[in-house]
């Protein structure tokens, strides 16, 4: 105490009140929150989701939550506001993603997805890709490797990329036939 009276001075104190900045104060939690193990915040997660209703035995599961958020998380609210999808099938859909996202044919698409997804043996990062981008990619440069496949769409740009996925589709339709 005496060593604070010491240093204390009214000249010290400033006349304009303190600020409270929400937005740093979660930065900081954030960047708090990513220098600590997987393994405390996925605990902290688990007992915060449970707090809050939701259950979550699969402890490798909620690590791969969190890795999948990643440094869009601040804060623990963040993994239910982010990805409530991660923790309920009962959730609604965003209305402007609907407007933007939907269009006339767009369920027969996701059906045809639904069936190949269904087909894959091993529901996998690798097999999704294969069963997805690797018939694009193939039918855009005629090889299974290269750039990622949507910079290579957008240099090749929008005209090459339909004649070519055209004209891949009329190869694959000639020799499924013989």
């Amino acid at each position: 105490m005496g060593e604070l009276e010491k240093i204390f001075t009214l000249e010290n104190i400033h006349s304009t009140p303190a600020v409270f900045d929400r937005d740093k104060l979660e930065w900081i939690n954030g960047e708090w929150m990513r220098k600590l193990n997987l393994e405390e915040v996925s605990r902290r997660l688990k007992a915060y989701l449970e707090e809050n209703g939701f259950k979550v035995e699969d402890l490798d599961y909620l690590q791969r939550i969190i890795g999948a958020i990643g440094n869009r998380a601040n804060k623990l609210k963040d993994f239910i506001e982010i990805g409530l999808y991660f923790f309920t099938d009962d959730f609604d859909y965003d209305e402007k993603g609907i407007k933007k996202r939907i269009y006339p044919e767009v369920e027969n698409r996701l059906k045809k997805l639904v069936k190949k997804f269904d087909d894959l043996e091993l529901f996998n990062k690798q097999n999704m890709e294969d069963a997805l981008r690797h018939p694009v990619r193939l039918g855009v440069s005629g090889m299974t490797f290269g750039p990622g496949l949507f910079e290579l769409l957008e240099v090749l740009g929008k005209e090459k990329v339909i004649k070519r996925l055209k004209k891949f589709i009329d190869y694959i339709e000639r020799t499924q036939r013989n």
